[in-house]
Formats: C-alpha cells, sequence, structure tokens
C-alpha cells in the first residue's frame, strides 16, 4: 500500500504513537493498538493510513461495523486506493453484505486489474448469492493470474461440505471440484 505518512518535521508525538500502534497490532495486543490508532487520530485526523490501519484491527477482533466505519473515513481522506477498498469488501463479506462486498471488488479491480484477491473474495461473495456462473468466472480468472483458489478457500472453511452446512448451499459439482484437493 502506498505510504504518505508523516514526515520528519512533523510532531514526533504522533510518529510516537503510530508507531506504538502498529507494534502493538504486529503482537496482536488488539485494545492497545486501537488506544495508540486513536490517539494518532485525535492528533491528526486527517492521515488516512491510520484509519486503514485501526480498521484492519477491528476486523481482527470482528467488530466489522467500525472496521467499515474507519475504512468509509479512509476513503473520504485518499479516495482510490484498492487496498482499502478490498478490504471494506472483506468486512462486508463477514457481515454477510455480499452485494456491497461485491460493489467493492468491483472498485478494487476497477483501480487495480492486476490484483488478484478481489476476484477470489468476489468470487467467494457470489458463491454465497449463488451466482454460480459469475462465481466461477472469478474463481477460475484467479486461478488463471496464478492463486491458489483451493488454498484461499481452505483458509476460512475445512471443506467444501464444512461451506455447505455452515450457509445451507450446495455447491454446483464443477465448483465443489474447483475447490477440494485432488
Amino acid at each position: 500500500m502506498e505510504r504518505t505518512f508523516i514526515s520528519d518535521s512533523e510532531d514526533q508525538n504522533v510518529q510516537m504513537e503510530y508507531f506504538k500502534g502498529s507494534a502493538c497490532q504486529g503482537r496482536k495486543e488488539y485494545d492497545k493498538a486501537i488506544e495508540h490508532y486513536t490517539k494518532v487520530i485525535e492528533l491528526k485526523p486527517d492521515l488516512f493510513e491510520v484509519y486503514n490501519d485501526r480498521g484492519n484491527v477491528y476486523c481482527e477482533i470482528g467488530d466489522y461495523d467500525r472496521a467499515i466505519e474507519d475504512y468509509n473515513t479512509a476513503i473520504v481522506l485518499k479516495p482510490g486506493l484498492a487496498y482499502t477498498y478490498n478490504r471494506r469488501a472483506q468486512a462486508y463479506c463477514h457481515k454477510g453484505e455480499y452485494d456491497r462486498a461485491i460493489e467493492d471488488y468491483n472498485k478494487v479491480i476497477e483501480l487495480r486489474p492486476d490484483l488478484v484477491a478481489p476476484f477470489t473474495g468476489r468470487g467467494v461473495a457470489r458463491l454465497y448469492l449463488r451466482e454460480w456462473e459469475k462465481a466461477r468466472a472469478d474463481l477460475m480468472t484467479a486461478r488463471d493470474m496464478g492463486t491458489d483458489i483451493i488454498a484461499s478457500f481452505h483458509k476460512e472453511y475445512e471443506s467444501v461440505q464444512d461451506f455447505e452446512s455452515k450457509h445451507g448451499i450446495q455447491l454446483p459439482k464443477d465448483i465443489a471440484e474447483m475447490l477440494t484437493p485432488q
């Protein structure tokens, strides 16, 4: 992700709080990371990176509404960053708002058609909506771009059967085969 962060001439307290937040996030000390990022926002509310990073922390702890709120602010401050749209799409997926997730994945693809992640994410979102042809096309595109779609799918689900039982969705045989290790 592009960084246009604080220059050396800017407030050292802002820099210190940001780096403390990053360090806490890296150690999975999420409450502390949120505290530090919030302090940075209080001191300098125009840094899109901080909203983006705090949104990532909120996603990690499952607070998707706050994550989306932070991603929205980051997008207002710095429109056109594919990464932020992709992260917001993931948060929408976790909330079950698949149509909104697909809108964001579409934006990512518009901004950065060379990225693979939005094709995988959009393909999975379309599975939830039972949009089989579109899901198949996205997953095949991701696979053709070099992504191991089976590994990506299995980060979230133990198996196709796990996905189907959790969501009450029966995948078409060809899609199930695409997502099953050989």
